[in-house]
């Protein structure tokens, strides 16, 4: 189930960068609270370690993603922050 964060959020996702368990995200233009788990069937989380961060970037964009927002999305699938795997791709 999932509720959403009250008409005052800015979309800044302060918030789910923050959330130590990932359970906030971006939907439909506002940021929603996950309060239950997956529904039974839902699939399970992938192994990204097999491809480079490069790579794992590059599967985003093209599903059409722009590039910040595949970065984002890349770096929540290995649990790391922006920052941190950033680093790795400019290194």
């Amino acid at each position: 189930m999932a509720y959403k964060i009250s008409d005052e959020c800015i979309s800044c996702g302060a918030c789910a960068d923050a959330c130590p368990v990932s359970c906030i995200s971006e939907g439909d233009g506002k940021y929603v609270l996950v309060i239950e788990g997956a529904p039974e069937g839902a699939a399970e989380a992938k192994d990204f370690s097999s491809i480079s961060p490069e790579e794992h970037v590059a599967k985003y964009e093209s599903e059409g993603m722009a590039i910040v927002d595949a970065i984002k999305k890349a770096a929540k699938d290995r649990g790391m922050s922006k920052s941190e795997f950033y680093k790795l791709l400019v290194n």
